[in-house]
């Protein structure tokens, strides 16, 4: 069964899901304005945290979705942007995640290519969250491609090129990238770069 958590920005909680790091108590500036959590600023700030979780706890048997969005604010920076405190509920979910289009325009997924999906997914998280802006509303929507590399030690390594669309432009970005995974280290990004937009095409 899916395990929920509620991450809270506002205070460290009991109730977190077991591993994710416990969050300090920052206290609101002057600047500080409450909005509401279903608007778009709330929802795109939620998804960049979600990236940054996956990628930092997810892997081929674990992922985490955002369930809703209970309260946020935003505090101008001067000279920086803005800075959000959320808090929302998520879940852990396991199989049950399906990425269309991986591999076929049905959304069908063999069941064997399952957790070479969900570590794809873990690690875009990095590209998403290293690449998100308040301008950016990043999604991952297709593995376009993968391959195993041959290694002499307990690493699993693949070179991913995955299909990133924004949500705001519309762009669909190709995204390279070069993933490490182990099960008692995790995932690990060690080399990622945005793609000619001609790789959608091939």
């Amino acid at each position: 069964m899916p395990r929920r958590a509620e991450p809270s920005a506002w205070a460290g909680r009991s109730d977190r899901h077991p591993g994710l790091p416990e969050q300090p108590s920052p206290r609101p500036g002057v600047g500080t304005m409450e909005i509401p959590p279903s608007h778009y600023p709330a929802t795109r700030a939620a998804s960049a945290v979600l990236s940054c979780i996956n990628y930092q706890h997810g892997g081929p048997s674990k992922l985490f979705q955002v369930l809703d969005v209970s309260r946020a604010s935003r505090e101008d920076i001067a000279g920086v942007g803005h800075k959000y405190r959320l808090k929302f509920s998520m879940e852990e979910i396991l199989q049950k995640y399906r990425l269309a289009l991986f591999p076929d325009s049905y959304g069908n997924v063999p069941e064997e290519m399952e957790p070479i999906q969900h570590l794809g997914i873990a690690a875009s998280g990095y590209v998403k969250w290293q690449n998100s802006t308040e301008d950016t509303f990043y999604n991952m929507v297709q593995i376009q491609s993968v391959k195993q590399m041959k290694r002499n030690d307990e690493y699993l390594e693949f070179s991913y090129v995955v299909l990133i669309h924004d949500i705001v432009s519309q762009e669909i970005i190709p995204w390279h990238m070069q993933v490490l995974w182990h099960p008692q280290h995790g995932v690990k990004v060690t080399r990622n770069s945005q793609q000619p937009k001609r790789a959608v095409q091939e």
